[in-house]
């Protein structure tokens, strides 16, 4: 008896879940799939005896048909994918904002921005070319930095082995760039008169930019000392 309600490909646990005609339940996917020697129908609705031009298609090809970008009529067809839904096009996807992970189990967040929490490449390759996981995190891969502004991840500018650093010359602020611990999301130098200068906000100290407000507590143990000096030579 076939019900023309169900859907082939519906979770199940026993064969007593699938309830079209030459369906089983496949218990490695908890969905129903066809019969051995039967084939899925064009409609995608039931399932019809194979014959010998149709035995090229197994059971192990069908198992595929609901997979990330095929056939679906409903949520529940892509299951076997954690947080993959049935779109719009009628196929199992990700959601927006999420992608596939690279085992093909389940949907992952995308990374907004960079540093943002991770857990495989794709999140941050997604949203920025040339970054990486690393220890959860997103970062920019080797010989790349991070540019706020252009929220991308450039080649790092070399001179003779070296940075184009502090005092270096530039064609533009991206050519500028100073070593960090970190993938900074602040601009440390940008490109004066093509010339890598301080950037906003930043104080040059020695041969480095610092941020303005890293100095105050330096500053502040000076002007106590000093005015405890001048106090002394009063």
């Amino acid at each position: 008896m076939f019900f023309s309600g169900a859907t082939i490909f519906h979770v199940c646990k026993t064969d007593k879940d699938c309830m079209v005609n030459h369906t089983f339940c496949n218990t490695t996917m908890s969905q129903c799939d066809c019969q051995r020697d039967y084939i899925l129908s064009s409609s995608k609705k039931e399932c019809l005896k194979s014959n010998d031009d149709q035995s090229e298609y197994s059971n192990a090809s069908l198992i595929l048909t609901s997979t990330m970008r095929e056939f679906c009529t409903g949520n529940e067809e892509c299951a076997h994918v954690s947080g993959a839904v049935c779109t719009s096009s009628d196929v199992c996807d990700c959601p927006q904002e999420t992608v596939i992970s690279e085992d093909g189990k389940r949907c992952l967040k995308v990374a907004r921005d960079i540093q943002d929490e991770c857990v495989e490449n794709v999140q941050c390759a997604q949203t920025f070319e040339k970054a990486v996981c690393v220890n959860q995190t997103c970062h920019c891969e080797d010989r790349y930095h991070f540019e706020p502004e252009m929220k991308r991840c450039f080649n790092n500018r070399v001179i003779a082995s070296r940075f184009v650093g502090l005092d270096e010359t530039c064609g533009n602020t991206f050519d500028c760039y100073q070593d960090e611990n970190d993938n900074v999301t602040s601009k440390t130098l940008k490109c004066e008169k093509n010339v890598c200068v301080c950037a906003e906000n930043y104080e040059r100290e020695h041969d480095r930019c610092v941020n303005e407000g890293s100095l105050q507590p330096v500053l502040s143990v000076f002007l106590v000392f000093f005015v405890i000096y001048v106090d002394l030579a009063i």
